[in-house]
Parts: structure tokens; sequence; C-alpha cells
């Protein structure tokens, strides 16, 4: 019965550090998910601000290199 109770225990704290080592590395891809989320938010905030930068400078640059549909 001790080398049961024994066993158990054992089998109890292996389990119980892999959860622990499981949750740490779930928490760390979910906070590496975040950081990419992030990131690319700035990025289209940072490109937005580009084009409305560029409009301000230059208005006519709005549908440079597109030709207009022909409608008839």
């Amino acid at each position: 019965m001790k080398q049961w109770d024994a066993e158990r225990k054992e089998l109890l704290g292996k389990r119980r550090q892999d959860e622990a080592t499981e949750k740490e590395r779930k928490e760390e891809v979910k906070m590496r998910h975040a950081a990419e989320r992030r990131e690319k938010r700035e990025q289209k905030l940072e490109r937005v601000c580009r084009a409305k930068a560029a409009m301000e400078e230059n208005p006519h640059a709005l549908r440079k290199g597109k030709l207009p549909r022909c409608t008839q």
C-alpha cells in the first residue's frame, strides 16, 4: 500500500508539472499571437497615415495609375 501511495504521489507530481509547463507554453503562444496582431494593426495604421499624407501633399494622386471606367 505504501508503495502504491508513493507511486501515485509521484505520478500526480509529474502530471502537475506537465500541466504547468503546458499552461506556460499556451500563455507564451497566446502572447506571441497578440504581439503579431498588434504589429499588423500598427502596420495598417502606418500605411493609412502615409496615404493620408500623400493625399494632402498631392490631391490628384488619388487614382494615379488607374484609368476611369468606360460606360456607354
